[in-house]
């Protein structure tokens, strides 16, 4: 579940390594989350646990069609100390795995997917970019990325702007029928509008405009 919890939970693969048992909380109260308090460093001279990159820990929230699938992990898996990793190295069991090895099951896992260049870290990219597709603010990418670099973070919202100008810019093509004479984004075919035609746009109008000014209120 590495893969699973590197892209919808937005985890560095040394942070992944890093989990242990008591890190996965709420999975019993319909509230789970995933405390991100290390890393595994592989860099480090014996490779041990150290402080995530960004220096401080963080708590994200874990997709709940991610939970049936943790508990089987945490069973089959992970033994019952609450200090257990929760991607344990084969050879030494109170470890966990090693980014060496884990590559190796990654590299195999890519190309049997058709994806030979994907990289790990690509994982927690896509999840962060998702993530501000789907609306999240500024501070949200920050928090959940565990950025402390808004420029950083802000990669992100400008790809879900991308995405957002793009989608926003094909509704127009879907509703052009363009006729003789007409104007190109006329949604009908008719050349004039009867009463009760006018009546039903006009009170279209309202309801945009008492559904709008209270955000343009705001806004101020």
């Amino acid at each position: 579940i590495s893969v699973l919890l590197a892209a919808w939970c937005s985890l560095r693969q040394g942070e992944a390594l890093g989990l242990q048992r008591r890190d996965i909380i709420g999975l019993e109260s319909g509230s789970p989350r995933l405390r991100i308090e290390r890393q595994w460093n592989q860099k480090a001279v014996p490779p041990g646990y150290t402080t995530p990159k960004s220096g401080a820990a963080r708590e994200v929230t874990i997709p709940t069609a991610l939970v049936p699938v943790i508990r089987d992990h945490l069973d089959i898996y992970v033994a019952d100390d609450k200090d257990a990793p929760v991607f344990p190295s084969p050879i030494e069991p109170g470890k966990p795995i090693s980014q060496t090895n884990h590559n190796k099951a990654w590299a195999a896992a890519r190309v049997a997917a058709g994806l030979p260049s994907f990289r790990f870290h690509d994982l927690r990219h896509t999840g962060l970019t998702l993530y501000a597709q789907q609306g999240a603010t500024l501070a949200e990418i920050m928090e959940r990325g565990g950025h402390s670099d808004v420029e950083v973070a802000m990669r992100y919202q400008h790809a879900a702007e991308d995405r957002a100008r793009r989608l926003a810019d094909s509704l127009p093509r879907r509703a052009i029928r363009k006729g003789p004479g007409q104007h190109p984004y006329w949604p009908g075919p008719s050349s004039y509008v009867t009463r009760g035609e006018l009546s039903r746009v006009r009170a279209r109008g309202s309801i945009c405009r008492s559904f709008f000014l209270p955000i343009r209120g705001f806004a101020r």
